[in-house]
């Protein structure tokens, strides 16, 4: 699917659930990415009757949920992984748009869109809501 313009609710809005989903979450259980996890997972199936121009939107919400996937579980293990996963977001934001990608590789694109927006609304409800 190729854009003409960047579409700026496809760019954001995964951001903000993501954000909203880690503030409301990290309220009660501020160390703990599992109930964000859990709910981008299940969110991502309201991808398929979005209004999308999308050939097989199976596949949209795969990428999606693949992405969540890989884009929070590492940081069990690697501390740094946020980093990682905010560079890739915001590098492939800069240009999915423009090009006539598949539908799974939006997906994936959505998917780190909301892990973006999990892990800077964990930062924020650690740092300014909790303490």
């Amino acid at each position: 699917m190729k854009w003409d313009d960047a579409p700026l609710g496809i760019i954001i809005l995964p951001v903000i659930i993501g954000f909203l989903i880690a503030c409301i979450s990290g309220y009660y259980d501020p160390e703990s990415l599992r109930i964000p996890l859990l709910v981008l997972i299940v969110m991502s199936f309201l991808l398929y009757p979005l209004p999308l121009e999308i050939d097989n939107k199976w596949e949209l919400v795969g990428g999606s949920i693949i992405a969540i996937i890989i884009g929070i579980l590492p940081q069990l293990i690697f501390f740094v992984w946020f980093i990682i996963v905010l560079i890739i977001w915001f590098s492939q934001t800069l240009y999915i748009w423009k090009y006539n990608i598949p539908s799974f590789r939006i997906g994936i694109w959505i998917g780190l869109g909301g892990c973006c927006g999990t892990y800077i609304g964990s930062f924020f409800s650690y740092f300014f809501l909790i303490n």
